[in-house]
């Protein structure tokens, strides 16, 4: 996985004085969207996530939004309402 986009681009956030937040991939396993749901693409979401909820991220906080919106019995879908 390549971050060097993401770092960057808090680089040029940070130096124009904002505070950058990143956000972790929601869950979208059975989406309606063809081809969308993939076991790569699933895999891809959980790297990505693991890397922004550890320490080794460019932002100044990370907000889990998987976590807030996941069905607890099928962590890789929305919790139905």
């Amino acid at each position: 996985m390549d971050r060097t986009g993401l770092a960057t681009l808090a680089e040029r956030l940070r130096a124009a004085g904002l505070t950058v937040i990143g956000s972790t991939l929601g869950p979208y396993r059975g989406t309606v969207y063809e081809g969308y749901d993939t076991e790569s693409g699933q895999a891809a979401r959980r790297e990505v996530n693991a890397w922004l909820l550890g320490d080794a991220h460019p932002f100044d906080a990370v907000v889990d939004v998987a976590a807030a919106v996941a069905d607890p019995a099928e962590p890789e879908r929305v919790r139905a309402l």
